[in-house]
């Protein structure tokens, strides 16, 4: 029982609970007949802090309700991933099913990320939760399109992909869903864009955004992703020296990226993956370049590597270590190993390599 000081005061004891840190800030130092009462003061205290840090972690985990409707009636249902604890997502199945109405109920730490995605559509639906019922939809052909209601950050991330409008040309969206970012620092659904669709932009430009987020934005899971993509794209950006790294041919040969360095020659790195279609496009461009450039000076190598005959993929440690976040990924290597340019469109080489080889 504590006695509680006010206003200079004694007030009558009350049955409030002090942890016993507090109790113990003016005693005196402990013999060593008294050691076990402070033991287990300090005990009471640990247990004590870990109930008020349960307790805040329970207050943080809010209800969420999510009802999706589908045209028709579902061999399987839709899967809801969410990403807000830690770096791998959390599966919520539905809790009931009626007819083609699936509903979900589960807990988020606010602000969250979801995905909904089913197994017969491509792609995923991107979802902004907060705590709140939220009605879908469900488009089973593109679920990209389904319509979302309820979901405030998601109905405001769509609008700003659709004013952008990055599918119909991305020249002109890139420039106006940067400024959706630099306009919309403390959305949650701001890092997303600059994750998933502002990847090309410089690293400098990328980290200037990234610093200004603010609020909600500094809590969701593609914050967190950029914090490491912006920190690795700094090692290997334009003018740092590439990290020797190893990959598979299309023979399935371990190469070593140092074994391919000789003297005037240049090269090309597409890094691919051979169920990406536009990439056999973008290879044929980049040998075109090669050959139009090619001397006795500066030989040019072109090197494909397709990052499927890598081992976990996009999870290897050559994604990781070479900072690539989206194919084709094209990088052009001067013959002592340094980056000349990374994050290279298939348009652009061409002219890249005029002003390289210009003044040689």
């Amino acid at each position: 029982m504590a006695t509680i000081r006010r206003m200079g005061r004694r007030t009558a004891p009350t049955n409030i609970l002090l942890c016993p840190c507090h109790l113990m800030m003016n005693e005196h130092k402990p013999t060593v007949a008294s050691d076990h009462g402070t033991t287990g003061k300090v005990v009471r205290c640990l247990f004590f802090l870990s109930f008020v840090l349960l307790s805040f972690s329970y207050i943080a985990a809010q209800n969420l309700t999510l009802r999706v409707e589908a045209p028709t009636v579902l061999p399987s249902p839709p899967l809801l991933y969410i990403y807000d604890q830690g770096a791998a997502p959390r599966c919520v199945a539905p809790s009931t099913k009626q007819d083609s109405v699936f509903r979900y109920a589960t807990m988020i730490s606010s602000p969250a990320y979801a995905e909904l995605r089913y197994s017969r559509s491509k792609g995923c639906l991107p979802l902004f939760l907060e705590p709140s019922v939220v009605r879908i939809k469900l488009d089973t052909g593109m679920i990209q399109r389904s319509t979302v209601q309820g979901s405030q950050p998601t109905s405001q991330y769509r609008y700003a992909l659709e004013t952008c409008n990055p599918d119909n040309d991305p020249a002109l969206s890139y420039p106006c869903l940067e400024n959706q970012v630099q306009n919309n620092p403390g959305k949650i659904w701001s890092p997303y864009i600059l994750y998933n669709q502002l990847v090309t932009l410089p690293v400098g430009r990328q980290k200037q955004l990234f610093e200004g987020f603010t609020e909600s934005a500094t809590k969701v899971y593609q914050y967190r992703l950029l914090s490491k993509q912006i920190h690795r794209l700094q090692l290997v950006n334009n003018g740092c020296l590439m990290p020797n790294f190893y990959y598979h041919d299309t023979l399935g040969t371990e190469l070593n990226f140092h074994l391919l360095l000789q003297p005037k020659v240049y090269h090309i790195f597409c890094f691919s993956a051979t169920y990406c279609r536009h990439c056999d496009n973008v290879v044929k461009e980049l040998n075109h370049a090669a050959s139009r450039h090619q001397s006795d000076d500066h030989p040019i190598l072109v090197h494909v590597i397709d990052i499927d005959r890598e081992k976990e993929a996009w999870d290897s440690p050559l994604m990781e270590q070479l900072a690539i976040a989206y194919l084709p990924q094209i990088m052009v290597v001067d013959p002592l190993g340094y980056i000349v340019r990374r994050d290279l469109c298939s348009w652009e080489v061409d002219n890249m390599l005029d002003s390289l080889f210009l003044n040689r």
